[in-house]
């Protein structure tokens, strides 16, 4: 029943080490530690020979990229790496509750689930101080696991994820195109959906999830432009009605057009003209965000 830890990191000895001690702490222990060093400026040797030098710890290995490639290359990387039965992925900025792993793989036991996730407590320095709590799924079409409900509102962290390893690796493990950079975990969720593999999700929060400013879901403009195109890449094969499919759409395009506006970017223009096309054959749709798109950019400049 062998689990693999897979941690990419990059520019992670600031927080790596909470993140390898949340590891050292479950009460049920994984097989394996990998840790992925995508090329980072900042090494982290020491840290994980730190953990090695510990007997009670799990087995850790450091992997390495010779240029950076991204957080999905990383986890590809311990995909290939490993021969254990489940993936258990967190990134080396968050930390786990010490049943985190006994949790997930009981959820997965009763569901005969492929994947796990749970809730998450949000944090930025002290997990003691919460900033607030991830939603859990509120409504039928989310608690099973739709696919058109997990694209307009991907409430699956990564790093709270346990998953099946023949169901990653059925799908190719992740996308490293670089338009799928901060996306490439909600593109893994829709593929493994697409392939019919079951998702459960643990009632109880058993990761901290961490939000600061050097996080790339902190950029601004980066995560809505993403967003666009990785429900571009699965709306058409999603089981819905077109006019939904099409308010989905036209949801994350207009909300690319507003936050470019903003923003002030080069781009805003194509953002506005691609959510107006998009929108076009729906009144309801388009006089809805036309309205919005005023109050929030064209009265502000």
């Amino acid at each position: 029943m062998g689990i693999s830890v897979i941690i990419p990191a990059y520019k992670a000895r600031k927080y790596l080490p909470e993140c390898l001690e949340s590891i050292s702490h479950q009460t049920l222990a994984p097989t394996e530690v990998l840790v992925i060093d995508d090329s980072s400026p900042e090494p982290v040797d020491d840290i994980v020979a730190a953990f090695s030098a510990n007997p009670e710890n799990p087995p850790i290995r450091l992997l390495r990229h010779k240029v950076n490639l991204g957080q999905a290359a990383g986890r590809n990387t311990g995909i290939k790496a490993s021969d254990s039965e489940w993936f258990a992925f967190i990134d080396c900025d968050d930390v786990w509750a010490p049943d985190h792993l006994e949790q997930a793989m009981a959820t997965l036991k009763k569901s005969g689930a492929d994947l796990a996730f749970c809730p998450a407590t949000i944090f930025d320095q002290d997990i003691n101080c919460p900033l607030g709590f991830t939603e859990r799924p509120m409504t039928p079409e989310e608690e099973a696991i739709s696919p058109l409900a997990l694209l307009g509102r991907c409430f699956i962290i990564m790093s709270s994820v346990v998953a099946r390893a023949s169901a990653i690796r059925a799908i190719g493990g992740f996308e490293e195109d670089n338009r799928m950079r901060a996306v490439e975990d909600l593109d893994c969720f829709m593929k493994l959906l697409k392939a019919g593999a079951k998702f459960s999700m643990s009632e109880r929060p058993t990761l901290f999830y961490r939000k600061h400013p050097e996080s790339a879901t902190c950029t601004k403009g980066y995560m809505v432009r993403q967003t666009v195109h990785v429900t571009e890449q699965h709306i058409g094969w999603i089981e819905a009605s077109s006019a939904a499919k099409r308010r989905l759409l036209g949801d994350v395009c207009w909300r690319a057009s507003i936050l470019t506006s903003q923003l002030n970017a080069k781009d805003r223009r194509d953002w506005l003209i691609k959510a107006l096309r998009v929108s076009a054959l729906n009144p309801i749709l388009l006089g809805k965000w036309m309205a919005r798109y005023v109050k929030h950019c064209l009265i502000r400049n």
